[in-house]
C-alpha cells in the first residue's frame, strides 16, 4: 500500500511539473512573437533625436523605453513591460516629463493587450479603443504607427526609427 501511495505522489507530481512546463511554453510562445522588437531604434532629424529600446525576450516579459530629446534635451519618457496575462502579451505603459514626474496615476498603467502579432509586424490595443500601437519591421527600420481617438477625434503619428548600436 505504502508503494502505491508513493507511486501515485509521483505519477501527481509529474502531472504537476508537465502543466507547470506547458504554461511556461505557452508563456513563451505568446512573447516569442514579438522578438522582432528588440533592440535600441533611433530617428535623428535636425534639432531632435527619437530613441526606443526594447530588451530581448527574458522570462516571462519584455521591457522597454522610448523618450523624444529637443536641442538634446528631453522632451518627455514612456516606460514599458510586455506581461502575459492569460496566455496573452499585454503591453503595460506609463509615460513621464522631465524629472520622471508620471502623467499616470502611481497605480495605473496604459494597458494594451496583443491584438494581432505576425512575422516582423504587430499591433497592441487599449480594449476601450483610444489608443494603439502598430509595429512593423522591415529589414533595419522599425515603423511604429500611434493611433488617438481622444474626444471623438482620431490622430495617427508615425515614427520610422533605423537600428542603431547600443554604445
Amino acid at each position: 500500500m505504502a508503494n502505491f501511495r508513493l507511486a501515485a505522489g509521483l505519477v501527481a507530481a509529474f502531472f504537476v511539473l508537465v502543466s507547470v512546463s506547458e504554461s511556461q511554453q505557452e508563456r513563451d510562445s505568446a512573447l516569442k512573437s514579438l522578438s522582432f522588437l528588440s533592440g535600441r531604434w533611433v530617428s535623428e532629424a535636425p534639432g531632435q533625436v527619437q530613441e526606443e529600446l526594447w530588451t530581448p525576450v527574458t522570462g516571462d516579459s519584455i521591457t522597454g523605453s522610448f523618450r523624444i530629446l529637443k536641442q538634446g534635451s528631453p522632451v518627455f519618457y514612456e516606460f514599458w513591460v510586455v506581461e502575459v496575462n492569460d496566455n496573452r502579451p499585454v503591453l503595460k505603459m506609463k509615460h513621464f516629463s522631465i524629472g520622471l514626474v508620471g502623467w499616470e496615476d502611481k497605480t495605473a498603467s496604459t494597458q494594451m493587450p496583443l491584438i494581432t502579432a505576425a512575422r516582423d509586424d504587430a499591433m497592441f490595443a487599449a480594449s476601450d479603443g483610444s489608443v494603439s500601437l502598430h509595429y512593423h519591421r522591415a529589414g533595419s527600420s522599425l515603423t511604429c504607427i500611434v493611433h488617438h481617438v481622444r474626444n471623438g477625434k482620431i490622430s495617427e503619428e508615425t515614427f520610422t526609427l533605423d537600428k542603431a548600436p547600443l554604445d
